[in-house]
């Protein structure tokens, strides 16, 4: 699991669920995950097979209609086909039905291990079974590793980006281009002979996608500065990242030196290691603002990388 929630809706009128849906979204982003729902288009038996097959391992969760348009097959058939190929993800069955008029539904069909509810209580019903989910697939060890590769996926990004706009060598960035090339060499005393046969070789996109010269920082404060050149083409993104170094920069480093423990109510936490520092608590709660974070400067380092990409993009080699 990552930051991203999949929802795979099998309703032929998902609009009629959209409030619903709505409202699970806003309950996954106050805990710093991201919807992403999906509509099952093709109903057919063989459509259901193909989709499970190809994309079954990624759902995280499955609400299925009982009221489908199929002739003969209703959402408790599909509710059985569906159970058989993905044996280990939650379901939910609704309809305008009673409850145990579902439950008899799927009974009929030998259906076991799915959820039954009343539309009027759908939203309820979606947010406590993604609490459920989130809660069996990730503890703290696994989320640190899941935040970690965000802030990695962050860097890749603003490290392709600033290669292509870089190799461009658009006039507009020539300033940006040549003070990120000084605070690289004031940086680099020890690495001046390496820094040196890159930018000789390859220019600055060569030192980019060296890790060892070109940190994360380095990219972020490249990116900023580049897309500085561009104020009237971005809205509040330059705003959100301004913060990038402290929200997520400074929280990965502290995620990769913490230990495990156990906290006074009984429940596992991470404290950070290392001496001449403020110890710090890493809960769940905290877990969820990091969350939070990471989902808001994604968000804006993707228009920005984008907005970038369009103007001073060259291919990437």
């Amino acid at each position: 699991m990552k930051l991203e929630f999949v929802l795979l809706i099998v309703d032929d009128s998902p609009d009629n669920v959209e409030q619903a849906i709505l409202l699970l979204k806003d309950h996954l982003s106050a805990q710093g995950f991201h919807l992403k729902q999906e509509v099952a288009r093709d109903l057919s038996e063989q459509g259901l097979k193909n989709l499970a097959d190809s994309q079954g391992r990624n759902y995280d969760l499955v609400m299925i209609d009982f009221d489908l348009e199929l002739g003969e097959r209703n959402g408790a058939l599909v509710a059985s086909q569906l159970r058989q190929k993905l044996s280990y993800v939650d379901m939910v069955f609704y309809s305008s039905m009673s409850v145990s008029d579902l439950l008899s539904h799927l009974a009929e069909q030998k259906v076991s291990g799915v959820f039954a509810e009343h539309r009027e209580n759908l939203a309820d019903m979606l947010k406590g079974l993604a609490d459920t989910v989130i809660r069996k697939a990730v503890d703290l060890n696994h989320m640190r590793g899941i935040a970690m590769a965000e802030v990695a996926e962050m860097d890749v990004l603003m490290g392709q980006t600033l290669v292509r706009v870089f190799q461009s060598n658009n006039e507009q960035v020539g300033a940006a281009r040549e003070r990120t090339i000084e605070r690289l060499r004031e940086g680099m005393e020890k690495n001046s002979q390496r820094l040196q046969k890159l930018l000789d070789n390859g220019g600055l996109p060569a030192v980019v996608d060296d890790s060892l010269l070109f940190s994360l920082a380095n990219k972020y404060q490249a990116v900023r500065r580049v897309a500085k050149c561009l104020p009237n083409e971005l809205g509040n993104e330059l705003e959100v990242v301004n913060s990038y170094e402290e929200d997520i920069i400074r929280n990965r480093n502290m995620l990769a030196h913490v230990r495990e423990d156990i906290g006074e109510d009984g429940q596992i936490i991470l404290r950070t290691v290392g001496r001449n520092q403020n110890e710090v608590v890493i809960n769940e709660e905290w877990m969820s603002g990091f969350r939070q974070k990471l989902l808001r400067h994604r968000a804006a380092l993707v228009v920005i990388c984008e907005t970038l990409d369009r103007q001073f993009g060259g291919p990437e080699t």
